[in-house]
């Protein structure tokens, strides 16, 4: 019996259930599925009512979908593996970064480098100004966090970790080049340290460094 994710190739939203389910040691299936297609089956609706992806079911088949959601699900099948942390206090350390991925760092990758990705993603300049400055602001904020810890919540990896890197592994590809790089070094350790654990490698793949940051979308004559 295994969970299984039901998702388009490469999204990047299934990541931390995939990295989770490895350090817990749980197995997941990930089935061929066509967006536009599948998603709109009466079988994947009983799984997610809004048609969205990723969805999940676990091993008894019950249905699961948000990607928070479901590699919360993923780290509470298996609680000897920490990913929660190993107090109610770290939990809610753990919720709260989560919360500042959600609320900083995904608006940013929307509004910043999706129009780049999607052609259905309209870039807004006013969006993307005000989805950097909130970016830098939580990059600081990581920055200083970081001088002095190895991991965000606790003595081990746990379901922040694995969120923050997912995420920030997008913002090092696509918009924080060199200079942006040299003036976080504490972030940077993290990221690289954390990065190359196996099951994390696994799943994000290999990394290659920003050189030129994003900029607006040019509109097409």
């Amino acid at each position: 019996m295994s969970f299984t994710i039901y998702s388009y190739p490469d999204n990047k939203r299934v990541q931390p259930s995939l990295i989770a389910a490895d350090l817990a040691g749980l197995h997941v299936e990930v089935p061929p599925f066509t967006m536009g297609t599948d998603n709109k089956t009466p079988s994947f609706l009983a799984i997610n009512p809004t048609g969205r992806v990723p969805a999940m079911t676990t091993p008894t088949g019950t249905p699961v979908f948000e990607s928070a959601a479901m590699s919360r699900c993923i780290a509470r099948s298996a609680p000897a593996a920490g990913l929660l942390g190993a107090t109610a206090v770290d939990e809610a350390g753990v919720d709260a970064w989560m919360s500042v991925v959600e609320a900083d760092f995904i608006p940013a990758v929307k509004a910043m480098i999706a129009p780049h990705m999607y052609d259905a993603v309209k870039y807004e300049a006013a969006a993307a100004a005000k989805a950097k400055a909130g970016l830098d602001a939580t990059l600081a904020a990581l920055e200083r966090v970081l001088a002095t810890k190895t991991y965000l919540v606790g003595e081990r990896v746990t379901l922040a970790d694995i969120w923050v890197v997912v995420v920030l592994t997008l913002f090092l590809t696509h918009v924080l080049d060199a200079p942006a790089r040299d003036g976080m070094p504490n972030l940077m350790r993290y990221h690289t340290t954390l990065s190359a654990q196996p099951a994390f490698a696994k799943v994000i793949g290999e990394i290659t460094l920003c050189e030129t940051p994003l900029g607006p979308v040019k509109k097409s004559k």
